[in-house]
């Protein structure tokens, strides 16, 4: 998982489970006294241009069903404007349960509705639900068998459940369909997981190119792109791609965030915390806030820290709330900073009940059970994580500080001196870790 970030770049497709005739005759009793959910404002400064489209879009579509609640294409015409909005905003325990309301309501009219189903598969993997997401995923390449966005839902869903080989075949059906921006950056992201470094950023790149100017989803690739060049430390390029990003669209925050972590890698602290408290003002990231979090631990600010975190779980716990899966967000926020381990064992554990397979959930309990002192369990899990041959430095990271803990110095050396070569600027509170670790 990527945070969404893949986890953020979902794509407009969907189901929700088929519902009965009564639940639709029930539905019809209530819709007279029911009102569509509105537009929020956004930050100042959060592309206003952008807002007065998509506003002038919610208005069409709550005038149209403020008429007609029964009207199946503006109910998930506003559903889908409101899923883009989550994206945008990162108000997702507003958007997104108020986007499955108007799904359910679509599908509860239309249950084969082919928009309805791709934007219910949708919401579902942006709430983390992959298990959920799968079946309906499957149900839209059934009614939709010649549209790439449907083998987009089945490829994040297959992916999400570690099911990697299903998921290279509905990529590889997906890119024969329609090679564009969605289709190269599930590419990028599967090349990633098989190790392939150089082909994940030639596919980036192309669906960088394919992108339209100043989109959301031109912005989100290359910022994406410019993650994979901080990933192999390569900071020059990752500064590039995050600097064209803000610029081509302005102040999109990620890639400020972005720049802010070259920043941090380059020992600017201070450049760093001002950029990201830019990017916190307008959108509410757990993730900045948790960059910010880091830069005070590394720092040995355990009192500015511990705040940040507190701050950082009344966010995921706002996200919960409204139906969000964060288990893998807290149990590895606690993980790092050497909190509430014994909750952070069991979340991880829950969310690698909820899929087995998946390598990035095999690495999370690993470290976890690590810093729980528990290295001898933490080993099956980081051996698991590791047979797709992903070259990931923070995952070599983990196993060698896990093979150090079990006595194991040689082996632990020698994979975290594979750490460092992948990516020579691993994150400061990652190596200081190290460096308690061992010697290296």
């Amino acid at each position: 998982m990527k945070c969404f970030q893949y986890i953020l770049f979902a794509l407009i497709f969907s189901l929700l489970s088929l519902q009965s005739i009564g639940c639709g005759e029930e539905r019809a009793e209530t819709t007279a006294s029911w009102t569509p959910p509105e537009l929020k404002g956004r930050p100042a400064g959060l592309d206003p241009g952008d807002y007065v489209l998509v506003k002038e879009r919610v208005d069409g579509f709550r005038a149209t069903l403020q008429q007609n609640p029964s009207d199946v294409k503006a109910l998930v015409s506003l559903a889908q404007t409101f899923m883009y909005e989550a994206r945008v905003s990162g108000d997702h325990p507003y958007y997104y349960p108020a986007s499955e309301d108007l799904l359910d309501r679509a599908l509860a009219i239309d249950p084969r509705n082919t928009e309805a189903v791709l934007s219910k598969a949708s919401v579902l993997l942006s709430l983390h639900k992959f298990r959920e997401a799968l079946p309906i995923a499957q149900q839209a390449v059934g009614l939709a068998p010649n549209l790439a966005a449907a083998y987009g839902a089945l490829v994040d869903a297959n992916l999400e459940l570690g099911n990697y080989a299903e998921a290279v075949k509905a990529a590889d059906k997906m890119v024969a369909i329609r090679p564009d921006l969605k289709s190269y950056s599930r590419v990028s992201y599967l090349r990633e997981i098989h190790g392939d470094e150089e082909g994940a950023i030639e596919a980036m790149q192309l669906a960088v190119a394919a992108g339209a100017p100043r989109s959301e989803e031109k912005a989100w690739a290359r910022t994406t792109l410019g993650t994979l060049y901080l990933n192999q430390g390569k900071l020059k390029e990752a500064r590039s791609e995050y600097t064209i990003a803000s610029i081509e669209r302005e102040n999109y925050p990620f890639a400020l965030a972005g720049i802010a972590k070259v920043q941090i890698a380059e020992g600017a602290t201070d450049s760093a915390m001002a950029l990201l408290d830019q990017a916190i003002a307008l959108v509410p990231e757990f993730s900045f806030v948790e960059a910010q979090a880091d830069i005070y631990r590394a720092a040995g600010n355990d009192r500015a820290a511990d705040s940040l975190v507190a701050a950082i779980e009344k966010m995921l716990a706002e996200d919960e709330a409204s139906g969000h899966n964060m288990d893998r967000e807290l149990s590895l926020l606690w993980a790092k900073h050497g909190v509430r381990l014994g909750e952070a064992v069991e979340r991880a554990e829950r969310e690698l009940a909820r899929r087995p397979e998946n390598i990035d959930a095999q690495d999370m309990v690993a470290y976890v059970l690590f810093r729980a002192g528990k290295a001898e369990q933490a080993k099956e899990y980081s051996l698991k994580a590791r047979r797709m041959g992903t070259q990931s430095a923070t995952m070599f990271a983990h196993a060698g500080m896990i093979e150090v803990a079990l006595g194991n110095r040689g082996e632990g050396n020698s994979l975290l001196k594979r750490a460092w070569s992948l990516n020579p600027h691993l994150p400061k509170l990652l190596a200081e870790e190290i460096a308690e670790t061992t010697d290296l």
